[in-house]
């Protein structure tokens, strides 16, 4: 298989784990948008080469469209990783990820909430994601890792901005996020 069959294949792994059940329709673009949709689909970043592919998701809420669970996620900054090594045959193994540095606006990171540290509403959320993800995408959603960071200054709806390196690249969310009330 040449490389450009093999990248194609890779995107199209990656947008099948995207639209398969996280919230985004299997359309180009949604034409009702909402400011929830708005939300999840900036929150969701998919990063694609010939041989990996990495999915990160920002749980934040104006994505959940939840307000029950409004007050654990602007609390804290709860952050979804997958990283899959792709070979030609399309075999995927997921890579086990450690707790990425996440930076804040002003540079300085986050601190990690260690699991045995987390308040048992943040416990309640991470189980329920772990479940639906497993559900909804498979072995992505086994894939993924939950990480729990206290969000210091950055809010999804403040203005600021999220820094996260991850071998070799940095991935960033500007904030207000889209879907945020407007001021």
């Amino acid at each position: 298989m040449g490389k450009k069959g093999f990248a194609g294949k890779a995107l199209l792994f990656a947008a099948a784990m995207v639209f398969a059940g996280l919230g985004q329709s299997a359309s180009a673009r949604d034409w009702h948008t909402t400011p929830s949709s708005l939300a999840t689909e900036y929150t969701q970043i998919v990063d694609t080469t010939d041989k990996r592919v990495v999915f990160l998701w920002w749980i934040a809420a104006p994505a959940m469209n939840e307000p029950t669970l409004a007050p654990i996620l602007e609390k804290y900054f709860i952050l979804g990783i997958a990283k899959a090594e792709i070979d030609p045959a399309i075999d995927v193994r997921f890579v086990d990820l450690e707790a990425p540095g996440v930076l804040g606006t002003d540079g300085k990171p986050l601190k990690l909430v260690k699991e045995e540290d987390q308040p048992p509403g943040v416990v309640t959320i991470l189980a329920g994601f772990k479940s639906v993800l497993v559900r909804a995408i498979g072995p992505m959603g086994k894939g993924m890792k939950l990480f729990v960071y206290e969000p210091g200054p950055i809010g999804a709806c403040k203005p600021g901005k999220v820094s996260i390196p991850l071998n070799g690249e940095v991935y960033t969310y500007d904030t207000p996020i889209p879907g945020c009330p407007k001021p």
